[in-house]
């Protein structure tokens, strides 16, 4: 009874989730559905006053497309003071995160993207998006980092620029007071530990995991954000998965890390409420001592502490950050290909949208960013930051040698980073049982024989 209930828990979020997402059909219907941000934003009117009408007329508006967690709202708050600078309006098209990557793809298809869209950069950035066709070229501003530039580049071409942390990935947030009081005194480096520290987790009526898995993306960084692994202890496997030479399904350490989160799952480690969940209470379940960690970006741990629900009194030093060791992993992930920004080479308005993407790469503009978004540490800009070299993060990072540092799959193999919402999808269904380890790789390599069609890719011939 209890998995009928959560099963339809999940279901009926992902449901409001669909209800909630404003499809970008075309410009009229875009202005229409467009979630706005006070004056940056401009709405349809009926208006026959011809001095309204031409005062409209005056103003350029460009349409800004992307997911709710990838347009924070620091930038929209920005759009003010971008109006001020250049006299040009921003309609923001916010979509669901859960359902991006499926508009996205149909306004692909019906040629109907917006004058600035979002999209993964990465290896298979180029063919995801059609660059050639879809992508204004050397978009890049002054500054931009050599890295993130190889990120979005097709062929030695920029077609884009990369606007999130590429020095900061997804970890396991833990409260330390809260594992000293269930008598464990360091973050676990193997599974049989980790199964182990949360049963005493649970023995103290401490549910040790908070896994949101509502909202349609968290559910995958458990796959992707542990994948540093593979490459690691398979050599080549990478290229392997781009010739087509390999599947994600005939994959044993895959497998046995899938295997290894549903015995989580069905020792209750995520809790009676997981599939129903959202990130967005993250926060305060962790802030409540409620859950004793959750997978998130190092500079969340701020929103933790000033959470409502810090009835304990917890500070910035009483969490710490660790990795999560299915297949006893202790390889760091780090992650190059994040959320880019692209203009649209057929948009009327080109111009101003380039404007755009030099305003949000400015000093001033990335500096404010950092300040008031706690998940990002840094932007891929030479200039306009500054970076705490002491802080937890850094710290951390410093603990692992070179040679215990990995990229994530999604940096080096294709078709993956564009089904995340699918595989985020699948991997609740693994973890509420109607879905087995084998199924959900099987699934992988589906999608990516798609894309490659797709794209053309003679490694699929």
């Amino acid at each position: 009874m209890k998995k009928l209930l959560r099963r339809a828990g999940f279901l009926a979020g992902m449901a409001l989730m669909t209800a909630c997402a404003f499809p970008f059909q075309s410009k009229k219907s875009a202005e229409e559905r467009v979630q706005t941000t006070d004056a940056s934003s401009v709405t349809a009117s009926d208006s026959g006053e011809k001095k309204q009408k031409k005062k409209k007329e005056s103003v350029v508006t460009i349409n800004v497309m992307g997911p709710s967690g990838w347009i924070r709202d620091t930038e929209k708050d920005s759009a003010e003071t971008f109006f001020h600078q250049t006299g040009i309006k921003v309609n923001y098209v916010v979509i669901e995160d859960d359902q991006y990557e499926r508009v996205l793809m149909d306004a692909i298809e019906k040629e109907e993207l917006p004058d600035v869209y979002c999209a993964f950069s990465g290896p298979s950035m180029g063919s995801a998006i059609r660059a050639g066709k879809n992508a204004l070229p050397d978009v890049e501003p002054d500054g931009y980092l050599e890295e993130a530039e190889t990120m979005t580049s097709v062929d030695g071409i920029n077609y884009g620029m990369a606007y999130d942390d590429m020095e900061e990935g997804y970890y396991m947030v833990y409260n330390r007071r809260v594992f000293e009081a269930a008598g464990i005194s360091e973050f676990p480096t193997t599974f049989e530990e980790l199964k182990s520290d949360c049963e005493r987790l649970q023995e103290i009526q401490v549910t040790p995991i908070y896994e949101p898995a509502v909202d349609g993306w968290h559910t995958a960084l458990l796959f992707t954000e542990t994948s540093q692994m593979y490459e690691a202890n398979q050599p080549g496997i990478s290229v392997r998965l781009n010739n087509n030479t390999e599947k994600f399904a005939d994959n044993p350490l895959m497998l046995q890390a899938l295997g290894q989160l549903k015995e989580l799952a069905d020792a209750n480690c995520f809790g009676e409420s997981f599939i129903s969940d959202s990130y967005a209470d993250a926060y305060d379940r962790l802030a409540s001592g409620e859950y004793a960690m959750c997978m998130m970006r190092p500079g969340e741990i701020s929103r933790i502490v000033s959470s409502s629900a810090n009835s304990d009194s917890y500070e910035e030093d009483d969490f710490g950050l660790g990795i999560l060791p299915l297949n006893d992993n202790d390889i760091l992930n780090v992650r190059a290909s994040v959320p880019a920004r692209f203009v649209n080479a057929n948009s009327k308005k080109k111009k101003y949208a380039e404007k755009y993407l030099e305003f949000l790469a400015s000093d001033e503009q990335v500096q404010t960013m950092i300040e008031n978004e706690a998940e990002l540490s840094s932007l891929p800009f030479k200039a306009g930051q500054t970076k705490d070299q002491k802080d937890l993060f850094h710290v951390f990072r410093k603990s692992f040698d070179d040679y215990s540092v990995k990229n994530v799959l999604g940096d080096r193999v294709s078709y993956l980073n564009e089904q995340m919402t699918d595989l985020s999808t699948d991997l609740a269904s693994l973890l509420l049982g109607d879905m087995r380890p084998e199924d959900v790789l099987k699934a992988i390599d589906s999608r990516r024989t798609s894309f490659a069609s797709r794209a053309g890719d003679p490694a699929w011939d």
